[in-house]
């Protein structure tokens, strides 16, 4: 399930109104400016996911991977590494001819967000992690 919501509201506050469905999957905005600090206060059930954004939509600045790495483990540290996975805060474009971002910076910020994951692995699993 994909949920949206303004970027003042930390999205993970509405997670446990979710859990109580079918939703296996819950990709949320992890990280809108008024609330990047914010941190889960809800145990996840067991076998779902957590997909936060951890790169912003709406910017032309590109997060640095250590960055990205940081918040992921934030998460993964209320929810269990095993529980997350990397996403961005929203879709980078509304359509074809409206996007929010030069495509050369959604390029850019996916790259960031692929170091971080590594980076973020690297510290969560240790040093033999496969990525």
């Amino acid at each position: 399930m994909l949920t949206s919501w303004g970027q003042s509201t930390p999205g993970t506050s509405a997670c446990p109104i979710y859990w109580g469905h079918t939703v296996h999957v819950l990709r949320t905005p992890g990280q809108p400016p008024r609330t990047a600090s914010a941190t889960l206060h809800h145990k996840l059930p067991d076998g779902r996911i957590l997909v936060p954004g951890v790169v912003s939509h709406g910017t032309n600045v590109v997060e640095p991977p250590e960055l990205i790495a940081e918040r992921l483990t934030r998460f993964a540290s209320c929810v269990g590494r095993e529980n997350i996975i990397a996403g961005t805060d929203c879709g980078f474009a509304q359509e074809e001819l409206n996007r929010r971002v030069h495509p050369s910076v959604m390029w850019a910020k996916l790259e960031a967000m692929a170091e971080g994951a590594r980076i973020a692995t690297q510290q969560l699993w240790g040093a033999a992690a496969a990525v």
